[in-house]
Order: structure tokens, then C-alpha cells, then sequence
């Protein structure tokens, strides 16, 4: 069934449950065939599994328990029940795709999914699936996809102290639809999500001076301690980041209008100004070529029916 390779001897196993001997802790477990049914698995020690591109699926509920040491997993399995339950040690998720009723239940040990990470957490469509439940532990989460059915929940923690936001590593957010998720105090949430780094700080409230802002991102919790305001130009009264409104030291002077055949617009003449207004269509009047606001004539070809 599976090869275990371990300071350069190979050991080879009937039953993938005997592969995670403590004996060969700190060794490689390669799949060597599809693999349907089977009981559970217990890990004690440090191992990595392989599943080399063959079909994983477990009976066993839970199929894989995590006692402790470090359990790195790259390839995709699916169960009927529960697939890891971490009761001690690390579990990190390298790449695959994990399909079962709870594809992972934290009950002690951590959870952990490297940053870009091809991970997919994928939960059956039923009212008791997860794809993860923290209930005691941690998770260190920097990557992956969380996906459930209408009936299941995303991600879940049964514990008082921990939260969604406190499974995510240092800088990292949940999305949804490619946009940040402030999941405050929240315990549960069944809608998709997906963990990446943060990239689009937002505080509530914000501390402001003229020229810098500070606050804690809601959505990854990082620390913003004086960043400088954001301006998308020179004349732009609010900061793009915090929404500080700073004095510009002028009213904008406008002078003539400006035009070309698709618009109009003018330009400020203020000294060290040169912001231009917002460009506008022109507006001819039927039958008549000339704008209405700027003068700008319209000329056109006349196409004669014969």
C-alpha cells in the first residue's frame, strides 16, 4: 500500500495505518496504490505524506488522528466522516483537496496552511459538515479555500476563546468574493472563504494627525502605527486609506473651457495647480452643431442620398 522511507532505507506496508509507526518517525510515506475503506490511523511522530497522485478515500471516522509531532500532507483524500482530528502536534496542509463531512476538527495541536498554498477544504452538503472546527487549539492559517454546501458551515469554533479572527496568522485575511471579511467576534460563518494575505488595511476609528494615520485593521488585526496619508494626486483633499480630509491651500480658479471633438473640461490657473475638472460630453442640441456649454462646433460629413 505505502512506502516509508526514513535515513535512506525504504520500509513498505500492507496496511497504511502501520506506515505511521512511531518507529519511523521523521520519515516519508509515499502512496503506492488507490486506497477505499479503511479504518483509522493513528500519528505519533513526525511524518510527511505523499499520496503521489492516487485516490484516498477513508472510512474510518475519524480517519486520520494527529497525537502529536508534525504531519505534513500533499495530495488530495476524501472521507466519509471526519478525515484529520489534531488532538496534539501540527498538521500542515501542503496542497490537495479535502473533501469530507468535517475535513478537520482541532481538538488541541494547531492546524497550519502555508501561504499560497494549493489547499482546498471542500464539506459535504449537510447540516452537521465543516471544513474546519476549531474547538480547542489553534490554527495558523496563510492560505487555502474553504468551501461548503448550502446546508454546511464554512468554518466553525466551539471554544468561548477562540474566534475566527484568532485562527488567522499575523497579516492575514478571510475573503469572499475576493473581498476582505471583518468577522469581528464571529464564531461561525457558512458562506465560502478563502485566507490571503491582507493587503487593504481598514481601521474603525481611525487615529489621525495631518499626516499620518494608526489603528488596527479590522479585517487581519495588524497594527497600523503612523503610516503617511494616501493621495491619489497633489490636489486631492482625502486621504484614499483613512478618509482624512487635509486643507489644500486653495480654491480651485477655473479657466475657460478646454475641448476636443469627444468633450469638454477647464484647468485650474491657481499657482501650482494645474488639476483639471472632470471631462464631460458635449452637448449639441438636435440640428444644431454647436455645444451648448463650451461653443465647441461639431463637423461631420454628410453622407447625400442619392
Amino acid at each position: 500500500v505505502a512506502r516509508t522511507e526514513k535515513g535512506g532505507e525504504s520500509f513498505y506496508v500492507r496496511d497504511l495505518a502501520n506506515a505511521f509507526d512511531s518507529s519511523y518517525s521523521g520519515g516519508t510515506v509515499t502512496l503506492l496504490r488507490d486506497i477505499s475503506g479503511g479504518g483509522q490511523s493513528i500519528i505519533n511522530g513526525s511524518f510527511q505524506l505523499n499520496t503521489d497522485g492516487h485516490t484516498v478515500h477513508f472510512r474510518g471516522d475519524p480517519s486520520l488522528i494527529l497525537q502529536n509531532g508534525t504531519f505534513r500532507v500533499n495530495g488530495s483524500i476524501s472521507a466519509g466522516g471526519t478525515l484529520f482530528m489534531v488532538r496534539g502536534g501540527s498538521l500542515v496542509l501542503e496542497a490537495g483537496i479535502f473533501t469530507a463531512t468535517k475535513c478537520a476538527y482541532v481538538d488541541g495541536g494547531k492546524l497550519e496552511i502555508p501561504e499560497n498554498a494549493s489547499v482546498t477544504l471542500n464539506a459535504y452538503n449537510s447540516p452537521y459538515a465543516s471544513t474546519l472546527i476549531v474547538n480547542s487549539g489553534r490554527a495558523e492559517l496563510r492560505g487555502g479555500s474553504f468551501t461548503a454546501g448550502e446546508k454546511a458551515i464554512a468554518i466553525g469554533a466551539h471554544s468561548g476563546t477562540v474566534k475566527l479572527s484568532t485562527l488567522l496568522a499575523q497579516g492575514y485575511c478571510f475573503s469572499h468574493n475576493g473581498e476582505p471579511q471583518d468577522l469581528g467576534e464571529r464564531v461561525w460563518f457558512k458562506k465560502d472563504l478563502k485566507v490571503e494575505k491582507c493587503t487593504s488595511h481598514r481601521a474603525n476609528p481611525w487615529t489621525t494627525t495631518e499626516t499620518t494615520h494608526s489603528g488596527t485593521c479590522i479585517y487581519c488585526k495588524t497594527e497600523i502605527t503612523e503610516d503617511p496619508h494616501i493621495y491619489s494626486s497633489d490636489q486631492d483633499p482625502i486621504c484614499d486609506i483613512c478618509g482624512y480630509e487635509r486643507d489644500i491651500g486653495h480654491q480651485h480658479a477655473w479657466g475657460g473651457w478646454q475641448s476636443d471633438r469627444y468633450g469638454h473640461w477647464r484647468v485650474c490657473t491657481a499657482v501650482d495647480c494645474s488639476l483639471e475638472s472632470e471631462h464631460e460630453e458635449h452637448t449639441h442640441r438636435l440640428g444644431i452643431a454647436i455645444c451648448a456649454t463650451c461653443g465647441n462646433i461639431s463637423f461631420h460629413n454628410h453622407s447625400w442620398l442619392s
